[in-house]
């Protein structure tokens, strides 16, 4: 038995029964596009999330541009658990397979230490609603959690001293997976070849920058391949402003960050442009690929203000979600 999660919606009767509108394809024909689980084959990604971020400390203080790097890499499987309700909530468990994070801070040392790779074999759930939509975050709130209390340093007289880690890149990576065809649930009717939609998401990064971005998808075409017919949507980025629901915050402490952005405060969002790519399988009903690419430019202060000065921060993101058909472990 598998799970079918409604993705275009016109009628609330339709969506209860498991069925939706169809998208209008360039050649005038209808496609549905649902999520599905199937709990004989477990769906399995793999997730990079990895960023070149440039500090430029103004010439007032002589340090000039300092460069850091980061990349995360996860592998994930995810299944039904349980009872299949295909009209209310389902379960679906997810593993962490394997979690690895490369390093080079702006000092120029390198580390492959960090919170997140503690989530390698981790198993948690989460629930999902006729529509795709995640509605219970309750057990990945628990492991997020988890994950921040791993993040600080150990020493009893640095308790608020807090390491870099790519929490929020796991944030982003588990919790806006299907948001291209879910997010599809509230677009108004007909969804076709050409039709846009927006949402907003978490800009991922190891300060404690709580950037949001608008993402736009665009589906630009459906396409029949050796492999099934596949939807291709385009994705586009730009800043913006407000509150993101259901994000938890990881730390149960203020802190202060080791190192130098421990001394940088007032964090400002100035831009954000770039591009993204997704390819969901319709046949499968699973995403089969997406790729995300975008330049931040932030401005900062120092914790002890210098006169003129405003350090600057550019980065470089980029994030690669790839179906597996055999976890790599």
């Amino acid at each position: 038995m598998r799970l079918f999660c409604t993705l275009l919606i016109s009628l609330p009767i339709i969506a209860i029964c498991g069925c939706g509108p169809q998208a209008q394809t360039a050649e005038g024909d209808d496609e549905l596009l649902i999520v599905e689980f199937d709990p004989d084959r477990p769906v399995s990604y793999r997730m990079v999330s990895e960023r070149v971020v440039d500090v430029n400390l103004g010439q007032k203080t002589g340090g000039g541009s300092q460069t850091a790097t980061e990349k995360l890499e996860l592998i994930m499987s995810y299944k039904p658990q349980g009872e299949i309700n295909p009209y209310g909530l389902t379960t679906i468990e997810a593993t962490c397979r394997s979690a690895s994070v490369q390093r080079k801070t702006l000092s120029g040392r390198t580390e492959n230490t960090d919170a997140v790779t503690f989530l390698q074999g981790k198993t948690f759930t989460f629930k999902v609603g006729p529509t795709g939509k995640i509605e219970d975050y309750t057990d990945l709130e628990r492991v997020v959690k988890e994950l921040g209390a791993k993040a600080f340093a150990g020493s009893a007289d640095q308790g608020n001293i807090k390491n870099a880690d790519m929490i929020s890149d796991f944030v982003t990576l588990q919790w806006y997976l299907w948001d291209s065809v879910g997010k599809l649930a509230s677009a108004n009717p007909p969804v076709e070849v050409g039709r846009e939609w927006q949402t907003t998401q978490l800009i991922p990064f190891a300060s404690p920058i709580r950037g949001i971005r608008r993402t736009t998808y665009e589906l630009t075409d459906i396409k029949t391949t050796d492999e099934g017919k596949k939807a291709v949507f385009a994705m586009s980025f730009e800043p913006t402003t407000g509150k993101l629901e259901n994000i938890p915050v990881p730390y149960d402490r203020q802190y202060r960050m080791r190192g130098l952005f421990g001394f940088l405060r007032n964090y400002e969002l100035k831009s954000l442009e770039g591009s993204g790519k997704q390819v969901f399988n319709i046949d499968r009903g699973v995403v089969e690929s997406e790729t995300q690419n975008y330049t931040v430019k932030l401005s900062a202060s120092f914790m002890l203000p210098l006169q003129d000065t405003e350090p600057a921060l550019t980065v470089d993101q980029n994030i690669s979600i790839d179906l597996i058909e055999q976890p790599e472990l």
